[in-house]
């Protein structure tokens, strides 16, 4: 079926398509495309296949395996390599691009998803028909007021997700840089500026960025923008009346010589409504038959076993959440609330749910939050959480004096030794592909932090933890194995968007 051609519209702020021809992709002719210098040497590659179908190769991979769009449109789309690239990915990638002449050159299979028209008219499309929308080079071909034209039909065909790409200039007052080598740079502004456009101007909330320099020593920069409607905004539920009682879940392998002492404080010590739920990963010390005791003399608290030996803290955590989910028990009085408990901890502080709780509570876009752990000598375990600079995991505040890091704070990541989740978090349960107990903690925060909800480091709730007292892992050996096979599992997932949100929100990531 021959698709139907609609007339483009002329804006007067964007370049006539004729000015994008073959010299100016390929030859350096007005553009940095295929550009030389004085000596002849390549200074920047020419818009063909070898050189940009393997780079946007890459970015689809990104956005594919973080975002998981269904659909997408890449705006400016030149000669598609991204769109062939996301296509590639199995996802449904359009491209609209003012040069005849690119929309001409594209790859010829995927000539049907492509359009030729200036994006300051994308009314072919439907208010929210793509999941993802990138900008790559694209803006700052069009002056004002025709660019923020293009940057609400950009906002509105968007459902989720805008990344754009552009040249950065610190002086908005002189945006038009075409007296460089690019003659039709005409918008290059500042990142403030672009910021801005999105995040005040529409309903985006900046997810991440990477600030960069060209070979020519000009600036440029990468921004993520998400929508806010899609952010737990209309998802998070606050509990505010009567109080329907925290479950609370525990895992116990061979834990005999720690889970009585934690079960015990769990009940003496905890104020706030809960009812645990105890996973039993085939235990052979004995503790089964204590756990089946303490099922009896402890109120709402029940035991389910694993039909797995020692399935690692994913798998058995999410058998627990199975567990719940199909229970009559809790289907009852469903709680708003799950806290992960390891079996190796101290709850000596009577209020240290309830305070918790009052932290979620405070805002519907706090997802977790996690206390402050103390070693049993009282030095700090735990005082939130970040990464490195090369995005390693670690605990700040470790070994530190217990009266110290008392503010409370958002963090990139909580660990899960004890932690309050909503319930809508855990629908999904833990990715079981981490196997043992590792990173499966540090996974589900990158994806609440990715859908937009906050994790809190509370530190006027304090709890004792062994840490390790109860490793999952009989040689210790496999253990370090499988810690380095999660660790590579996750930085094939999160590495390139941890950078990006760093750089977008230093002050979380911050110790």
């Amino acid at each position: 079926m021959k698709k139907k051609q609609i007339k483009p519209k002329v804006f007067s702020g964007s370049k006539p398509g004729e000015f994008y021809n073959q010299a100016y992709y390929l030859e350096g002719v007005n553009s940095n495309y295929g550009r030389k210098d004085e000596s002849g040497k390549q200074v920047f590659a020419p818009y063909d296949e070898a050189s940009y179908l393997p780079r946007n190769r890459q970015l689809a991979q990104f956005i594919a395996s973080v975002y998981k769009p269904k659909t997408a449109l890449v705006l400016g789309c030149a000669r598609a390599y991204l769109v062939q690239a996301l296509r590639e990915q199995g996802i449904d990638a359009k491209g609209i691009d003012i040069s005849q002449w690119a929309i001409d050159n594209a790859p010829a299979k995927i000539r049907e998803h492509l359009y030729v028209g200036d994006i300051c008219d994308l009314s072919r499309f439907k208010a929210a028909q793509f999941d993802v929308v990138t900008a790559f080079d694209v803006f700052e071909h069009i002056t004002v007021p025709d660019l923020y034209t293009a940057i609400n039909e950009a906002s509105r065909v968007c459902r989720d997700t805008m990344i754009i790409d552009v040249p950065l200039n610190p002086d908005d007052k002189h945006p038009d840089q075409s007296g460089g080598t690019d003659k039709s740079h005409v918008s290059v502004y500042s990142e403030q500026f672009w910021a801005k456009q999105f995040t005040e101007k529409h309903t985006f909330n900046l997810e991440g960025k990477e600030v960069y320099t060209y070979p020519s020593g000009d600036g440029g920069g990468t921004f993520i923008f998400r929508k806010k409607n899609l952010t737990c905004e209309h998802q998070g539920k606050i509990l505010n009346s009567e109080k329907a009682p925290v479950s609370v879940l525990m895992l116990n392998w061979n834990g005999l010589k720690f889970s009585p002492k934690s079960i015990d404080t769990l009940y003496r010590n905890t104020y706030y409504p809960f009812r645990l739920t105890v996973v039993d990963n085939q235990s052979t010390d004995g503790s089964q038959d204590w756990l089946n005791f303490a099922a009896q003399s402890y109120p709402n608290m029940e035991v389910v076993y694993s039909p797995t030996l020692n399935s690692g803290y994913a798998d058995g955590t999410n058998i627990g959440l199975r567990h719940m989910a199909e229970s009559e028990k809790y289907k009852e009085t469903t709680a708003p609330y799950i806290l992960l408990l390891n079996n190796d901890t101290l709850l000596m502080q009577k209020d240290w749910l309830t305070q918790m709780v009052n932290v979620l509570e405070s805002s519907p876009d706090i997802g977790i939050v996690t206390p402050k752990l103390l070693y049993p000598d009282g030095r700090i375990q735990y005082a939130g959480a970040s990464f490195t600079e090369d995005m390693q995991p670690y605990h700040i505040g470790r070994f530190k004096n217990a009266d110290g890091f008392n503010v409370e704070r958002e963090v990139p990541w909580g660990t899960f030794a004890c932690a309050l989740i909503r319930r809508e978090l855990l629908t999904d349960g833990l990715d079981d592909a981490y196997k043992l107990g590792t990173f499966e903690d540090v996974d589900l925060c990158c994806k609440a932090r990715l859908n937009g909800y906050r994790i809190m480091y509370a530190p006027q709730a304090k709890v004792y933890h062994y840490e390790g007292a109860t490793v999952f892992a009989v040689n210790k050996s496999h253990y370090q194995q499988q810690q380095q096979a999660n660790a590579a599992l996750f930085y094939s997932r999160w590495r390139e968007w941890l950078r990006f949100n760093r750089n977008a929100h230093p002050e979380v990531f911050q110790e």
